[in-house]
């Protein structure tokens, strides 16, 4: 009799301190907080966002719930001497491939009293974010070809009407056009940028 009484009390005594292990796993986080090194292969950007009311780090979700986060650059732009801090992350798109995203970066140069988009940023999972920084401010841009290149149209921040347009690679970041409205027939790859402006 006393032994079927304090069976259950065992059995309890054992299994509480399991379920409750179980229960605070990493996996009974909220998405949000759930952090992994990369994405599956297969894996698929989702949607982003940009933290503390867009100046804090861009946040990437993919598909197989891993959450990437990009800092702010800092040490690529410079002031005089100043070492900048990216401002800003803006006008933030994901390619037709879901797997690459771009932004401008926006940082606070010539003692303006607004940021201007300096440099172009681009990442694919499975390698470090690429900068790329035109001899201009950048005013927009898209990718090309299922997010295998990009497209800049920039100019400088007053004063300059048409600007230019500059074709890159996506993967090493080099230069593959460039095009200046009034010489001459401006090529397909410009044309995503100007039908934005019809």
């Amino acid at each position: 009799m006393k032994s079927s009484v304090l069976l259950p009390w065992a059995f309890a005594a054992i299994v509480t301190p399991i379920l409750m292990t179980a229960q605070t796993t990493p996996d009974s986080k909220p998405l949000a907080q759930q952090r992994k090194n990369a994405p599956a292969r297969d894996a698929y950007i989702v949607k982003y966002d940009v933290l503390d009311n867009g100046g804090g780090p861009l946040r990437i979700l993919y598909s197989d719930e891993t959450v990437l986060e990009i800092q702010k650059e800092r040490g690529r732009v410079k002031d005089g001497n100043a070492t900048l801090t990216q401002d800003a992350f803006s006008e933030v798109q994901v390619a037709n491939d879901r797997q690459h995203i771009g932004w401008l970066a926006d940082y606070l140069i010539c003692a303006q009293s607004y940021p201007c988009a300096v440099a172009f940023g681009i990442f694919h999972a499975g390698s470090p974010p690429r900068y790329i920084e035109p001899d201009a401010t950048i005013w927009e841009w898209a990718f090309l070809e299922q997010g295998k290149q990009i497209v800049l149209h920039v100019g400088l921040p007053h004063g300059d009407v048409d600007g230019h347009y500059l074709l890159y690679d996506s993967g090493d970041g080099r230069a593959r056009g460039r095009f200046t409205p009034g010489q001459g027939l401006a090529p397909d790859w410009v044309r995503p940028l100007e039908e934005r402006q019809r």
